[in-house]
């Protein structure tokens, strides 16, 4: 799949379609994402529960889920393009620049758009919480702070951002190709949610592939080598599950005392997963994130499809 040229994306970006949000009431006898796109089910813990805690489960970890997409767009997102709309080699090509722009205030619009999902889901959690459960502790704040502001490090970022991205969209599309589950048809307002975040999201990926292309062609190669070895290292870490997923299981057994007795055992498979199961099955699919493998065919230090590390409960 040929990634869009810049002025293709121009084009795209001026012809865009305003997102539909007007969702309705939320039907909580359905499943909320596919279960292939849960922590639990990739453990042995998951195919004994009973369906109405599987159901219940499945629920929970799609507000996560989304919950994760909005901590991407809402801070990191705007940082990373900004400074790399600052970089020499991208502050004169208007187009793009244009591009770049857009997509940060599209992003903006994802967030108000998932945010109100989630809070017409479980108004109980959400009322006085934007993010509950895939909330950043006070030091990965202050990390991801950091980190935007570092010198010399905007090619990594670029490459966390486009990776994020496509991993989004893959999420998305399995979305609207899930069909009829073990648990049910999928509910209707978090498909269409996800088909509306479609609507830009796949621009947003080639946005990302032509800025990094752009400036990876003019960074030394010592610079590039450095970059590689931070993405390889974040990624290490990023594929580790962490207190988002716990969160959903501990909230799970305030509903269900009955799982009381196995919250620990199953707490710790989650954590044991490592890599992801769910990024990782996506970076390992020669399908799910195909601008992400060809960027990196073209830039083959920069790969991770090599990093896999110990294998799941």
């Amino acid at each position: 799949m040929p990634i869009l040229t810049t002025e293709r994306l121009y084009k795209a970006v001026k012809n865009k379609k305003t997102l539909l949000t007007d969702f309705t009431e939320v039907d909580h006898s359905r499943p909320f994402i596919p279960e292939h796109l849960t922590q639990l089910y990739h453990s042995t813990y998951y195919k004994p529960l009973p369906h109405k805690i599987k159901l219940r489960y499945n629920q929970l970890f799609a507000l996560r889920a989304i919950e994760q997409l909005m901590t991407l767009e809402s801070h990191f997102i705007a940082q990373v393009i900004r400074r790399s709309q600052r970089t020499p080699v991208l502050r004169n090509n208007i187009q793009l620049q244009y591009c770049m722009q857009e997509m940060i205030t599209e992003e903006v619009e994802h967030y108000k758009m998932f945010h109100t999902l989630n809070q017409l889901a479980e108004p109980a959690i959400y009322e006085q919480h934007e993010l509950y459960f895939a909330r950043m502790t006070g030091v990965e704040k202050m990390t991801l702070g950091i980190l935007a502001r570092l010198p010399g490090i905007t090619p990594f970022l670029l490459w966390i951002l486009l990776i994020l991205e496509e991993f989004s969209t893959y999420i998305s599309h399995q979305m609207l190709q899930a069909g009829d589950t073990a648990l049910g048809p999928l509910e209707k307002n978090f498909i269409k949610a996800h088909r509306e975040h479609l609507k830009d999201e796949s621009r947003h990926v080639a946005i990302c592939a032509n800025a990094l292309n752009e400036l990876l062609t003019v960074t030394h190669k010592h610079i590039r080598s450095f970059n590689a070895r931070l993405l390889h290292t974040f990624m290490k870490e990023y594929m580790t599950p962490k207190h988002g997923g716990v969160r959903v299981i501990e909230y799970l057994c305030q509903e269900f005392p009955e799982l009381a007795v196995q919250k620990a055992q199953i707490i710790e498979a989650i954590r044991r997963q490592s890599p992801d199961p769910l990024i990782w099955g996506a970076i390992q699919s020669m399908d799910a994130l195909p601008v992400t493998r060809q960027m990196m065919q073209l830039y083959p230090e920069f790969s991770i499809s090599s990093q896999k590390g110990a294998g799941n409960d």
